[in-house]
Formats: structure tokens, sequence, C-alpha cells
């Protein structure tokens, strides 16, 4: 349940910041949901990836200040609810985006 409760809370959180970056900027909000969903995602990624090179170098970080080395060892990938609420947010706004300008696509 806290699983889903973070994918839709991350969906809304998304659509919220795109909103009010949409309202200061005085942009459309449909017009940039594309890139907003992507730039979301890629960041998103990035931080929650472990076996990225952002994760990695967090690792170094916390073993700098700690003076403990910590044998690197092969990292296996979870699913973080979080991404996934970022790829549906990029899904859900590649699917308005195509409703809303259907008439472009189509004619």
């Amino acid at each position: 349940m806290k699983k889903w409760i973070t994918m839709f809370a991350t969906i809304f959180s998304l659509a919220l910041i795109h909103w009010l970056i949409s309202y200061g900027f005085e942009w459309s909000f449909f017009d940039s949901i594309i890139p907003f969903g992507f730039i979301a995602l890629l960041i998103i990624f990035l931080f929650t990836n472990k076996s990225g090179a952002i994760g990695r170098q967090i690792d170094l970080q916390i073993q700098r200040s700690t003076l403990i080395k910590v044998e690197n060892s092969k990292r296996v990938n979870e699913v973080s609810f979080v991404m996934v609420g970022s790829v549906v947010y990029f899904v859900m706004a590649l699917l308005v985006s195509f409703y809303v300008y259907k008439d472009y696509f189509i004619n």
C-alpha cells in the first residue's frame, strides 16, 4: 500500500510542480507537458538509480567522510516507485498531448 501511495504522490507532485512552473513563466500547461515529463524522468532516474554514477559518487563521499572503505559489489537494481510514478506521468503526458492536439496529428 505504501508503494502505491508513493507512486501517486510522485505523479501528483510532478503535476503540481509542472503547473507552478508553467503558471510562473506563463507557458501553456499542455505545450510544456512532454518536455517537463522527460526532464523529470531523467532527473529522477539519475537520483534513484543506485548503480549509476551519482549513486557511486554518494557512496564515495560517505566512505571519505567516515574513513571506512567498503568493497564495491555488484548491485541489483530494484524497482523504485518514484521512478515508476515518473514513467506513468510521462506516459500520461504523451496521451494527454495526443488527445489535446489530436486534430494536428490526424489531419
